[in-house]
């Protein structure tokens, strides 16, 4: 079951719009995370009922790593 989608952005403000054009809506403001190194970060909700991510950040260094 899906339920979370994470997206990196160049710019938040910008995403934000066009996930509330789609008709999401924000469940936090824009924060700062510490798994990003303090790259802004913010929630939605989708109308089709899973959370989205928004990473402000054009480039990544986060490593995933699998068991």
């Amino acid at each position: 079951m899906l339920n979370h989608l994470a997206y990196r952005v160049a710019d938040i403000e910008r995403g934000a719009e066009h996930l509330e054009q789609q008709g999401c809506f924000a469940l936090s403001p824009p924060n700062p995370a510490v798994a990003f190194d303090g790259a802004l970060i913010q929630f939605f909700y989708s109308p089709m009922h899973f959370l989205i991510e928004l990473i402000e950040q054009e480039t990544s260094n986060h490593a995933y790593t699998w068991p």
